[in-house]
Formats: C-alpha cells, sequence, structure tokens
C-alpha cells in the first residue's frame, strides 16, 4: 500500500478543542505548550484513495527555552522558507530540520515548535518518536521501539481520552525534573529514604504509562506479523528477539522500577 502524505494548514481546529487544550496548556514564553496541526493523509488502496488524515500535536518551545546546542536551529526557523528556496538541494537538506508550517509558528509565536502526539487510535494517541531511554525499555520488554506512522491507526478526536494521556505526560515530566533537582534537608538518611521512595512511585507510574501509550502499537505488530499481507515483509524487515533479549525483558520492569537500571542486553 502506498502512501502520499501532505501537509496543509487549512484545517480549522475545533474551537472547544483550543479551549480545553489551553485549559491545561496556555501559551507561554516561560515553558513549552502545545498546538494542533492537520496532516492530510491519501491512502492508496486497491479501492482507490482513501483520505486518512489525522490531527498532531506539536510541543512549542520558546526561543529563550531552547538549549545552546540547539540555537542552529533558531536560524533555519527564521530564514527563508524550505518552499521558497530556490536550489533543490537545499531545500531538501532544511526541510531535514524545519517546514514552512515551523517557520510560521516562529514567525507569529518565536518557538520552535516539535512534533509531540499524533491523534490516532483506541488509546487517547501515543508519541510520535520515543526518547532513548523509553526505546530500551521498551525494547526490553518485547515491544515496538518505534511508534506506528501517521494514518496507520484509526483517526481518533481530541478527547478525555487524549487529555488524559497528555495530563499524565505532562505530569511524569514535571515530577521528574522536580524529583531530579529535589535536594536533602533536616535528617539526610530519612530525606534520601523518601526520595527513593518517590522515585520507585515515579518508575513504577512511567511504565504504566508508557504501556497503556504502547497498547495500539502492540496491536499494529501483532496484525504487522500475521496478516498474510504483510508476515514475509514482517520477517525480513524486523530483527528476530533473541533469547537474552527475551530473558531480560522477564527482570527488566521490576528492576527499573525498584532499581531506576535499564539492563544490558547482548545480541
Amino acid at each position: 500500500m502506498q502512501v502520499r502524505t501532505v501537509r496543509q494548514w487549512t484545517n480549522e481546529v475545533p474551537a472547544a478543542w483550543e479551549t480545553a487544550l489551553r485549559a491545561f496548556s496556555p501559551v507561554s514564553t516561560v515553558h513549552s505548550w502545545l498546538a494542533f496541526r492537520w496532516f492530510s493523509i491519501q491512502k492508496v488502496t486497491e479501492a482507490g484513495i482513501v483520505e486518512a488524515g489525522r490531527w498532531v500535536l506539536y510541543e512549542c518551545v520558546h526561543e529563550s527555552l531552547i538549549p545552546g546546542v540547539d540555537k542552529d536551529i533558531v536560524d533555519m526557523l527564521g530564514g527563508c522558507p524550505p518552499s521558497r528556496m530556490k536550489n533543490p538541494n537545499a531545500r531538501m537538506v532544511r526541510l531535514q530540520f524545519v517546514d514552512d508550517w515551523q517557520c510560521e509558528m516562529y514567525r507569529k509565536h518565536r518557538v520552535w515548535a516539535r512534533p509531540c502526539w499524533v491523534l490516532q487510535g483506541p488509546a487517547g494517541g501515543h508519541a510520535v518518536v520515543y526518547a532513548e531511554a523509553e526505546q530500551k525499555l521498551l525494547q526490553l520488554r518485547g515491544l515496538p521501539t518505534e511508534p506506528p506512522a501517521v494514518g496507520d491507526l484509526p483517526y481518533a478526536e481530541f478527547d478525555t481520552r487524549a487529555i488524559a494521556q497528555l495530563r499524565s505526560r505532562n505530569r511524569l515530566i514535571q515530577l521528574g525534573n522536580d524529583l531530579d533537582k529535589l535536594k536533602s534537608s533536616g535528617n539526610a538518611a530519612v530525606m534520601e529514604a523518601e526520595r527513593q521512595a518517590q522515585l520507585k512511585a515515579y518508575r513504577a507510574e512511567y511504565v504504566q504509562h508508557l504501556e497503556n501509550q504502547m497498547a495500539p502499537c502492540v496491536d499494529f505488530l501483532a496484525w504487522y506479523t500475521t496478516s498474510a499481507k504483510t508476515a514475509t515483509e514482517c520477517r525480513e524487515t524486523l530483527p528476530e528477539t533473541s533469547r537474552a533479549q527475551a530473558d531480560a525483558a522477564a527482570l527488566t520492569k521490576e528492576r527499573y522500577i525498584d532499581t531506576g537500571d535499564i539492563p544490558r542486553v547482548a545480541a
């Protein structure tokens, strides 16, 4: 099946969605905030071209909050939008980092808008990409380390499921940052014991959130590995899980929650 993706700006965000999003993700210059973007996707199937557009939420980071290591991105965001670049090779290179929509968001809000969350599937959506630590945990749990592509799962609206997922993700990020910054005071031993208990509870909730988010991805992988149309392709593209990986997966969740360590897995 061929997929042709067209990124467009024309779809209007439903007013109720925007209101609900701003209730927990207000526009700000002191912290990141989320913005809707519509992706128009046409799937070429045996029955013809099927529209399969999806809403994607972008995390908008104000230029004052962009780390020094990423400052080069500001020059690209504030420079010529890719569609206006005359040199096709330069345009292709620029599109690896930013597109016209992101340049427009920078012009309007002075932010670096990065893809964060796609509204599709039965669980309120899922992350567009997974961080390195998340990928390691997923690998050791025997789960796919790459999320489904935009358009792979059924269309989903911005509802209570999506809001719950995003609130949980945001709270976990904030909690993780707070725990990293936590300093002992008073009785050092007691404070350290409390900190370790908080960290363990945080890791348990983090893993549960990750597993909930992966539910639609697991369903997709089950279909991909067993479907008569894709089973052969699957065997050619997905590496077979080694015995070491399978053994590690049985213990990694408990070990990570207890200690925070992600065990190394032999190939």
